[in-house]
């Protein structure tokens, strides 16, 4: 059995915790209650929260199963001190076989404290990090884990950055993992692109190898790595260019178990295919384990009578703010059902068509643009000037280029980001 610790970090969507904290700052009395999701990573228990909602009586464990996983969050001002362990179980009478997680927030006087602990069995052990998901990127501790005095330790390389962001936000991109899926054309450029900034550690998820025709807009890589699978040619060419970021391949498909398990300690899942299972299922693992999605897309078109049509999508996708499943977008969303549903592990068989049938080609320019206009998204969102799921739509007319761009927000009854879908 794994113990758990001060270690132990909650993790909750930015959506639930502003509705958590605003039930409770109009409301001192109430209670709040949800579910969780627990997790190991790395040395660390990760606890994700969902589906917060105002109960009208005191949730009791005697009326969950057995070995439900489940969260309580309460008010506290001065008049109201902070509960025992002893009183904590006798008002909520959890069941031995469950884990369950009291989170209480500060007013009056407490203002801007909080306290959190979770329960097994007959074991208790606070939390310590409270992570707020989807932008900003905000790490919320009980106590500091850094000596104020110690300066800044960010590599010369990133002060132009540092200068415009900050040095917390961009210490904190230091500590970020991003988990990129499609590591050709859009993928390997979006990869770049997050080194450039400086992201501490990146998955790159790809089955495929490096082909020639894929140099004419891929990033990373040379002729001599033709043959070598795209995912190992990337990782070189961006540790080449950056000795102290952690790169990891996996060669496979989005569906193999190692993905899902390595996503579990990203922050955010980033998506660059031409096919709709990826993006589905990083839809799912995102609202899972509330992770931000980006996905991104390119297409470039010849209709009948031979004019070239360029567009790109960019869709940023907040936890429990809406997802690909429900806002659309996704061409094959039938076919990417279906193939969710093989066993792990198994690549479905799909035919082999020209890409000519389906494209007229591909575009540096566009795939740039498109990407760049991606990544900004997610840098507004970790800062904060950005709160909202976002579509951004890239067209390249003959006479200018067009973006338009929207804040977009998911189905009530959706079953992956829906206020009662499962965390």
């Amino acid at each position: 059995m794994v113990a758990y610790s001060d270690q132990t970090v909650l993790e909750i969507a930015r959506v639930d915790f502003a509705n958590v904290v605003r039930t409770l700052a109009m409301n001192p009395d109430a209670v709040m209650v949800g579910r969780l999701v627990k997790r190991f990573v790395h040395d660390t228990f990760r606890l994700s929260v969902g589906g917060m909602t105002r109960t009208v009586k005191v949730p009791l464990g005697i009326e969950r199963p057995l070995n439900a996983n489940w969260i309580v969050a309460v008010g506290g001002s001065d008049d109201t001190p902070y509960r025992s362990e002893k009183e904590l179980r006798e008002i909520f009478l959890p069941l031995p076989g469950q884990s369950w997680v009291v989170l209480s927030f500060g007013f009056g006087n407490r203002r801007g404290q909080w306290r959190a602990w979770l329960f097994h069995g007959t074991d208790v052990s606070p939390i310590g990090t409270l992570k707020i998901a989807g932008g900003p990127y905000l790490l919320l501790r009980n106590s500091p884990i850094n000596d104020p005095q110690t300066p800044s330790k960010i590599p010369a390389r990133w002060s132009r950055l540092t200068n415009m962001l900050g040095s917390k936000f961009v210490e904190s991109l230091r500590d970020m993992h991003v988990m990129v899926i499609g590591a050709s054309r859009n993928g390997s450029v979006a990869a770049r692109q997050l080194a450039t900034l400086g992201i501490g550690k990146l998955t790159l998820v790809d089955p495929d190898v490096l082909e020639i025709h894929n140099f004419d807009a891929m990033l990373g890589g040379d002729l001599g790595d033709i043959g070598n699978k795209k995912v190992s040619a990337l990782a070189n060419e961006i540790t080449r260019y950056c000795d102290d970021i952690a790169v990891t391949g996996i060669p496979s498909t989005a569906t193999d178990l190692r993905v899902a398990e390595r996503a579990q300690n990203a922050d955010v899942l980033v998506t660059c295919v031409d096919h709709g299972t990826p993006v589905l299922l990083a839809a799912q693992l995102a609202n899972c384990w509330n992770k931000i999605h980006l996905d991104i897309g390119t297409s470039v078109q010849r209709t009948e009578s031979g004019e070239l049509t360029m567009s790109g999508d960019v869709r940023l996708f907040l936890p429990r703010q809406g997802c690909a499943a429900c806002v659309g977008g996704i061409a094959d969303r039938e076919d990417a059902e279906l193939e969710l549903r093989l066993p792990p592990g198994v690549r479905p068989i799909r035919p082999s068509i020209d890409f000519r049938q389906q494209r007229a080609g591909s575009l540096v320019t566009l795939n740039a643009i498109t990407v760049s206009i991606g990544i900004q998204h997610l840098i507004d969102t970790l800062t904060g000037r950005s709160t909202t799921s976002r579509w951004s739509r890239v067209d390249w007319r003959p006479d200018g280029l067009l973006v338009a761009d929207r804040a977009v927000s998911g189905l009530p009854e959706c079953k992956w980001c829906g206020i009662n879908s499962s965390p």
